[in-house]
């Protein structure tokens, strides 16, 4: 059995998609200018309903221009998976947050800080309650130990933290 190849390609992001980026950037407290539009750029595989999206400097642009890449499947830094439908929406990736996770030292983005034992919950894929929660940060927000290490992100309320994206899914999904 033959397998196809699906067909990827590089572009910029439309002016629909850089704001659904920017709002993102927006909700988690940090300026929508962090990753310059410009070099923002999604990665699309057909038949998927997603694109990833990319900071990808413009020197490694032209270099990619310059080598005639044709087949592409990562470049730069993966900030997330744009989902088409109904209510677009951003899916930060796993890599964002060690990123930015630096940045919750001084509060420069919302950050929720987890227990010990909150932290195996979170990794299980498992809703942190209020007494593994050492500091909470409500909205969508990245998610740290107690030694500052990033571990993922999830949806914080006052009372909960329920995991959206942590790095054991990647093991969970069969990675």
């Amino acid at each position: 059995m033959q397998v196809k190849k699906a067909r990827v390609s590089i572009r910029r992001l439309s002016e629909e998609e850089l704001s659904i980026v920017s709002r993102f950037f927006e909700s988690i407290g940090l300026s929508a200018d962090i990753f310059p539009g410009e070099s923002l750029v999604a990665l699309d595989i057909e038949g998927g309903g997603y694109s990833d999206i990319f900071y990808l400097p413009s020197p490694i642009r032209g270099l990619i221009g310059r080598l005639g890449l044709k087949a592409l499947y990562s470049a730069g830094l993966h900030i997330g998976s744009l989902y088409r439908g109904l209510k677009p929406r951003l899916s930060p990736s796993l890599h964002l947050a060690r990123e930015l996770g630096y940045l919750c030292i001084g509060r420069a983005v919302r950050c929720s800080i987890i227990s010990e034992k909150g932290e195996t919950h979170f990794l299980y894929g498992k809703n942190v309650y209020r007494d593994n929660i050492i500091e909470a940060s409500e909205g969508l927000s990245i998610v740290i130990n107690a030694s500052g290490e990033p571990l993922g992100w999830a949806q914080v309320s006052k009372d909960s933290l329920k995991p959206i994206r942590d790095l054991g899914w990647y093991l969970r999904r069969g990675g």
